[in-house]
């Protein structure tokens, strides 16, 4: 046999062959740095107050003796005053602030109590505008939106991130009605403002 066959035998042999190549694959590696950080909440429901006026048939007061100045941060004070019967006086204002920057913001729930001399006698929180004749009761009216109509009832409220730098702010101012027929005694009651909101840095740590 010819040599000129048998390479030509050998290279049709070769080109029958799968062709094994080296060809470049993209290879690719991660490596992940996880940034973190925390916002306080920063919520806070300050209160200062400002005694009522005197008038005829107050014989003593009205006085205060909670925090007189903002940012006021005393949680309790006293408005109190000595009247005949059948007086009508204004005990006194007290001047909210509140802002949070919780997502959702915050609520603000104003409990009224009917004020009690201890025994079975009392003078009954009103909703409702008193006759200053002949009502008895007391009321709380907002700087804004008239009186608290009803106990448990909203006082402030925003559904919004607020800042110390620009706070909600509203005041509550008390009467007292009274009539020639209200029994003597010293009546006392609270009134009692719940200042709420989601705290989401306190529900983080509660996660396992």
């Amino acid at each position: 046999m010819k040599k000129s066959l048998i390479v030509g035998s050998a290279s049709l042999a070769l080109a029958a062959m799968p062709v094994v190549g080296v060809f470049a694959t993209t290879q690719t590696e991660t490596i992940t740095d996880t940034l973190e950080v925390t916002i306080e909440t920063a919520c806070d429901f300050l209160r200062w107050g400002e005694a009522g006026n005197s008038a005829s048939g107050i014989t003593d007061g009205p006085d205060w003796d909670g925090e007189t100045n903002t940012p006021g941060d005393k949680v309790t004070g006293t408005y109190s005053a000595t009247i005949l019967p059948g007086t009508d006086p204004v005990l006194g204002t007290s001047h909210f602030t509140a802002y949070c920057n919780a997502p959702g913001g915050y609520t603000v729930t104003v409990a009224t109590q009917d004020l009690s001399d201890g025994d079975s006698h009392t003078i009954a929180f009103s909703g409702t505008a008193l006759n200053t004749t002949s009502g008895e009761g007391w009321t709380l009216a907002k700087g804004t939106g008239g009186l608290v109509t009803a106990t448990g009832a909203i006082f402030m409220e925003n559904a919004n991130s607020t800042y110390d730098t620009a706070p909600d702010t509203e005041t509550a101012t008390y009467q007292v009605y009274t009539t020639s027929a209200t029994l003597s005694g010293t009546y006392t009651g609270n009134v009692i403002y719940s200042f709420t909101y989601d705290d989401p840095t306190v529900a983080s740590q509660q996660q396992p």
